[in-house]
């Protein structure tokens, strides 16, 4: 289900077909977060901000799955947090935006899961939260 979620994505289907897709993947198996990250990013991408922030609110909650065939481990590394305090300062929840970057960034996985080029990334944002 997840597969067909990113076919209709990459296909470029209407916004509805492709949301609803994710979803079900999703639903289908919730314990698995990888559909619901890339939910999270195409609506983000579509500036469907708010329906964003909502779905990110629930993925940041999600336990790691047991599951341990083709895991995209990343997600639930630093990914979902990372995604999780961009949504929250574009829709107005700068402390939360501030908790989630200071967590990630002071995470002991940061410099080892983390590629290099999102780690700077990630530390910028975090210097342009802590402002004023």
């Amino acid at each position: 289900m997840y597969m067909i979620a990113r076919l209709k994505l990459l296909m470029k289907c209407k916004e509805e077909e492709i949301i609803d897709a994710f979803l079900k993947a999703w639903e289908y198996r919730s314990s698995r977060v990888d559909a619901l990250f890339d939910l999270i990013i195409f609506l983000r991408d579509n500036n469907r901000v708010a329906l964003a922030w909502a779905l990110v609110s629930i993925g940041v909650r999600i336990p790691p799955t047991k599951d341990v065939l083709f895991i995209r481990h990343d997600i639930q590394q630093w990914r979902m947090l990372d995604e999780y305090s961009i949504l929250a300062a574009r829709t107005g929840n700068k402390g939360e935006a501030l908790n989630a970057a200071r967590t990630l960034v002071n995470s002991a996985l940061f410099n080892q899961v983390v590629p290099e080029n999102e780690r700077e990334r990630i530390k910028k944002n975090l210097a342009e939260f802590e402002k004023p």
